[in-house]
């Protein structure tokens, strides 16, 4: 089926053979307020984007494959992606692009195999991952792991994040990441090729919650210039290759 755009509400696409699929330069598109939208059982490849999420529209989708796209997810302009089950892959840019209060809330997902950035987070967006009652979120294999700046947020709640080529999780510019104590398999990030965590300057890191920072070549965590970060207790790191926790992380405001 080529690209499918969407305004109206209460609108539900199920895949009915294992080849179903969408494919055109926004693969399936929800805008204009549309709500109640779901998605389910399908193959979405786009030039630019899988599956957008725009202009204050929601989608609801699970058991997707989202490949071979600029873009496997992109939700900007106050829209909301909330995804389970699905499986963003061979992007050559970005997996997931959140911007302009984008919110994506993704649950047994996985990240992997991009030539570019698993996750941009910026402009007032925000990405949480968790598990979903099936399999733990994954971001693995990518060139670089999550990025979040410019008030962007990030709450990994359940995810391992491992064997991205560079750091696991990168917090400049204003991006602000916090754990929760509630959350049940917390984050990982281990076997990075870079940093496992860097909080840059003007940014923030609240670990409310469980993280363990393993096996990154690099640091495990570090800290440059101003910044905030609380709940060092709660954070584990071990055999990390530069060093666990750097000292300059003591020193956040």
């Amino acid at each position: 089926v080529e690209q499918v755009s969407l305004r109206r509400s209460n609108v539900h696409i199920q895949g009915v053979s294992s080849d179903a699929g969408i494919r055109g330069d926004f693969a399936l598109t929800a805008l204009g307020g549309a709500s109640n939208i779901t998605a389910d059982s399908l193959t979405l490849e786009g030039g630019r984007a899988a599956l957008a999420c725009l202009d204050s529209a929601s989608v609801h989708a699970s058991n997707l494959v989202l490949e071979n796209s600029s873009s496997g997810v992109l939700a900007q302009y106050g829209g909301t992606c909330d995804i389970t089950d699905s499986t963003i892959r061979n992007y050559n840019e970005i997996g997931i692009t959140i911007g302009s209060n984008g919110v994506v809330d993704a649950k047994g997902v996985t990240v992997q195999y991009s030539s570019g950035v698993a996750a941009n987070v910026s402009t007032g967006g925000s990405l949480t991952f968790n598990s979903s009652s099936t399999r733990t979120s994954l971001v693995s294999n990518n060139r670089f792991g999550l990025v979040i700046f410019a008030n962007g947020s990030l709450r990994p709640l359940d995810v391992v994040v491992e064997n991205n080529q560079s750091i696991g999780i990168n917090i400049w510019g204003g991006g602000t990441l916090f754990t929760e104590g509630y959350a049940s398999g917390g984050l990982v990030v281990q076997g990075n090729a870079g940093h496992g965590i860097i909080v840059q300057p003007l940014s923030t890191a609240n670990f409310g919650g469980q993280v363990s920072l393993n096996n990154n070549a690099e640091f495990g965590l570090v800290c440059t210039g101003v910044h905030s970060i609380s709940g060092l207790g709660n954070v584990l790191a071990t055999g990390n290759g530069a060093g666990d926790i750097a000292g300059s992380c003591g020193y956040g405001l």
